[in-house]
């Protein structure tokens, strides 16, 4: 019986090394086998993550092949003991593995594995860079090393966390957690569960609402949230809003929900938002939607994430619907296309023609979707004022690029705005000296903190 020892040498779909720096990869794993089934700590005759479904079988070839099986077993036993001599090295901040020293200029033979010639033309920058990493195809410098500890050190580095927003949010919201004295929560798949200090345990995270900041906050999401009769029908993650500290839907009851209890003082921060359109803010409504999957609006189940009624100057009635965003990527998978949208864009006629097939896919999707929601929702319901609000904070490159994108696909903005939280939180702050905001900030954007953590 083949041990799990030679699994990968005896099996039908190995391909080996390809490359000077390449890692042994087959069918299954083109661009490299995990390391724990390469050397057997993980058994391989059952799926396993991002294997399409291949699976090991026996490789009629070994078993009669001497010379086959000889060569595959050297191959694989030295490129783990190269592995094993990186491990001394830093791992990449992007892709985790452990990243080659770089060296500069015109070494006398070919560098070994544990390093990387990156020639002869340097410039004045070219020194601030020491590693690279093989899979990646970056060079990388001692910051972003020491950003990477940060994370591990905080349960914090997952490599869906592919810009540097991301990481930081991600390090930043676990710092958080530890800072309060909250025990670190987990992250559970089908290969098991692990650490992950974005997230608090469950379900004292229910029971405490410890996501949010304060008690007056609290009192909110237990009246939109935790009450069946308000909570009937919203889309509200669970129990992702209980306990991810990096989900947007806690961030809109620690940002709007104080607003909410105030409404004198959402009236004046509206009014800095909006350049005086506000008059009066008469009510703030969380997941909201003028009507869910009703066919004389979207058709969808599309809501805002925070919704503003307000009185103009004139006496006028008006609206803002929200959608926040933080750490999202908007990289998800795009609705399903309904003819209906376009029905609408015309109706709002606002929309290039050229852009509408942009439009039906991501990443513009949903705030398409949602800008389409708050022009139908104005038509049919008679507002004199209302327009769609994109909010995300301003590290956010996926986010930002987006708001570019799709303010090309406009010939008018009447009725699409982009705030950032930064200016939310400004326009809070002329207004109040309250210490919730400022809990708010040390929370979600002081990432000056972390460089306070990096060793």
């Amino acid at each position: 019986m083949t041990t799990y020892s030679e699994q990968c040498a005896s099996c039908k779909w190995y391909v080996g090394a390809i490359g000077e720096y390449g890692d042994i990869r087959c069918l299954a794993f083109s661009k490299g086998i995990p390391h724990e089934i390469l050397s057997g700590q993980q058994g391989h005759r059952e799926p396993y993550k991002d294997d399409f479904g291949i699976v090991w079988e026996k490789d009629t070839d070994y078993v009669h092949d001497d010379q086959l099986r000889e060569r595959r077993l050297a191959e694989i036993s030295d490129y783990l003991d190269e592995l094993k001599k990186l491990e001394r090295n830093p791992a990449c901040p992007m892709c985790g593995i452990n990243v080659h020293e770089v060296i500069y200029g015109m070494p006398a033979g070919p560098p070994s594995f544990g390093y990387f010639a990156a020639g002869c033309v340097v410039d004045e920058d070219s020194f601030h860079y020491k590693w690279w990493c093989r899979k990646c195809n970056i060079l990388i410098d001692d910051d972003s090393i020491a950003m990477s500890d940060l994370a591990r050190k905080y349960h914090a580095f997952e490599k869906v966390d592919k810009r540097e927003f991301q990481r930081s949010a991600r390090i930043l919201q676990s710092i958080w957690r530890a800072e309060q004295g909250y025990d670190i929560g987990e992250l559970r798949s089908r290969n098991g569960s692990r650490p992950l200090g974005s997230r608090l345990v469950m379900p004292w995270a229910r029971d405490s609402l410890s996501n949010y900041l304060n008690e007056n906050i609290k009192s909110v999401v237990c009246e939109e949230v935790m009450n069946p009769a308000k909570s009937k029908g919203k889309l509200y993650g669970k129990p992702r809003i209980f306990n991810d500290l990096l989900s947007s839907q806690p961030l809109c009851f620690n940002l709007f929900g104080e607003l909410k209890r105030d409404l004198p003082l959402a009236t004046e921060v509206m009014k800095t938002l909006t350049n005086g359109m506000v008059d009066s803010v008469t009510d703030i409504e969380f997941e909201w939607s003028p009507g869910r999957a009703d066919p004389d609006l979207t058709g969808d189940r599309s809501a805002f994430d925070v919704y503003v009624t307000f009185s103009s100057t004139d006496g006028s009635k008006g609206f803002i619907g929200i959608e926040v965003k933080y750490h999202e990527n908007l990289s998800g998978k795009a609705a399903s296309y309904r003819e209906r949208y376009e029905q609408i864009a015309s109706q709002m006629n606002c929309f290039k023609e050229t852009s509408l097939e942009s439009l039906k896919r991501q990443p513009l999707q949903q705030i398409w979707r949602d800008h389409l929601l708050a022009g139908v929702h104005r038509i049919a319901n008679g507002f004199e004022e209302g327009f769609f609000v994109f909010l995300y904070p301003e590290g956010n490159t996926y986010c930002s690029e987006a708001v570019t994108r799709y303010r090309g696909c406009l010939t008018d903005t009447d009725t699409f705005a982009s705030w950032t939280l930064e200016s939310v939180v400004s326009a809070i702050k002329r207004c109040t000296d309250e210490d919730w905001i400022d809990l708010f900030v040390d929370r979600y954007l002081n990432f000056e903190k972390i460089l306070t953590y990096v060793q």
